[in-house]
């Protein structure tokens, strides 16, 4: 389990890097109800979601009407040409007194396409403000170095938090990072975390050791407060089959014999999970986990609880039908009986239009007290809209590249759900095409080593494109 070598803060509200050409369609109207069990009938819509988007797909606009609260949320954005915020606003309706309030507003900055700042103002009913700042640093390789927050105390800018990130070498892995937290009105620091990892010469995190301190108010002293490990082990091929947690001094839980169904995905196939027994210093079995794929379609999950060393089967799940229209998920628990008993029977109907796109979802449930499948709520797409959108799905499961930074070449693994015809394109920041390289994509997985030796170090974006637009696109780095 690598750690990435270039770190893209996460952001809610943020479109990924996609530039795509292809044509798709998105529901701007999206209505929830909620089901009626007395009257046998939906009830009036209780949320009315409502989306404004540019011609590639990204949201401008939302707006939420919350019916049972009488509060309306609208969300305003703006973008850069790479797809990023540059300023979000929200603005809150209070129905009952029929006025907008101007809630908050965050504003980004960038230098060659990394976040370097980001700013947060939020305003109460009482329009008392709340401001932070925050800001992000890099090193020569596009992996971020450091970020801290300042907080707006008494009209003074206080910083307040902290993390910094140090590398191991120039493989790129990370070999700590380090988050404080300072307390303005104590002038001290009140919580400090260090985490270190362990790589093998494979690249393979073995150890995670995270190291704290906090400060204890009783006598406001600081003091050590202990730590927390990982451990894993790997199998010949790099694929780890065992998860050591601890905690203090004492190992508390893992997982072993884990076996996986689909690596890329992460779906684990099976695994045993034990519990630390203090008194007899060992490890005690508790469950056993497995699951199957008997087809395409239909998955089994089963756990087993161990007595007296027997595997005792308590609990199964079936999924049972997934076409696109429908999808059924059976739970059952093994009562006191010895029976079968239904614990969840969970049914989502979808419809769809004559263009295949969504317009109703219903959810229904049966648990262990009802007798029935009653429906419980409904989603209604409404208000659809041609745009040049992300269609990545319709080629790709998955798209990898690495070495990431890199020096001389990179590799690219494409898991494809069909054949195209397709150029890889590098482009440096300023869009200008810097190399294009023609590929066959087959079916299922693909790997292509590019050579990036002539480029000059800096941060590109690589984008897979073909004939019906580009469906894929992400950042490199080239190094020294």
């Amino acid at each position: 389990m690598r750690i990435p070598a270039l770190i893209i803060i996460s952001l809610q509200f943020v479109s990924s890097f996609v530039f795509s050409q292809s044509v798709s369609y998105k529901a701007q109207t999206v209505k929830e109800s909620w089901y009626s069990p007395d009257s046998k009938s939906w009830g009036p819509e209780v949320f009315i979601k409502k989306y404004k988007y540019n011609s590639s797909g990204d949201t401008l606009e939302a707006l939420i009407d919350d019916r049972q609260s009488m509060i309306i949320y609208k969300w305003e954005r703006t973008i850069n040409k790479l797809h990023q915020p540059v300023t979000e606003k929200m603005f809150v309706y209070y129905t009952q007194r029929d006025t907008w309030i101007f809630h908050e507003q965050k504003d980004y900055l960038y230098k060659d396409g990394l976040l370097i700042f980001k700013q947060h103002l939020a305003y109460d009913i009482s329009f008392n403000v709340t401001k932070t700042k925050v800001f992000y640093s890099y090193d020569t390789k596009g992996r971020i170095a450091e970020y801290y927050k300042l907080d707006s105390i008494d009209e003074q800018w206080i910083k307040t938090y902290g993390i910094v990130h140090a590398y191991a070498d120039s493989a790129g892995f990370l070999k700590t990072h380090t988050t404080t937290v300072y307390n303005p009105d104590q002038d001290k620091h009140v919580n400090d975390k260090k985490t270190e990892f362990t790589y093998d010469t494979k690249g393979n995190i073995i150890k995670k050791l995270v190291l704290a301190w906090q400060i204890d108010y009783n006598d406001m002293v600081y003091k050590w407060l202990g730590y927390n490990v990982d451990e894993y082990k790997y199998n010949a091929t790099g694929v780890y089959t065992e998860h050591l947690f601890g905690q203090g001094m004492w190992p508390y839980q893992k997982y072993t014999d884990i076996q996986w169904y689909d690596w890329d995905k992460k779906q684990k196939a099976s695994y045993i999970y034990h519990i630390w027994n203090t008194d007899k210093k060992q490890w005690d079995k508790k469950l056993r986990y497995k699951i199957s794929y008997p087809d395409s379609v239909t998955s089994v999950t089963l756990i087993e609880e161990l007595y007296d060393n027997f595997w005792i089967l308590k609990f199964r799940e079936t999924l049972v039908v997934r076409n696109g229209k429908k999808d059924v998920i059976k739970s059952e628990i093994l009562d006191a009986n010895d029976k079968w008993k239904v614990h969840n029977y969970i049914l989502f109907e979808h419809t769809y239009d004559t263009s295949m796109n969504l317009r109703e979802t219903i959810y229904s449930l049966q648990d262990h007290i009802q007798t029935e499948l009653t429906p419980m709520y409904r989603y209604v797409y409404e208000d659809y809209v041609q745009i040049v959108g992300m269609d990545q799905a319709r080629h790709f499961i998955s798209a990898d590249i690495y070495p990431n930074p890199a020096n001389k070449f990179i590799n690219i693994t494409i898991n494809a759900k069909k054949a195209i015809q397709s150029n890889i394109v590098i482009y440096d920041l300023a869009g200008r095409r810097m190399s294009c390289t023609a590929k066959t994509i087959s079916p299922g997985k693909n790997t292509f080593e590019i050579e990036i030796n002539n480029l000059e170090p800096g941060i590109y974006i690589i984008k897979i494109e073909s004939a019906g637009g580009n469906v894929y696109s992400g950042k490199i780095v080239k190094t020294q």
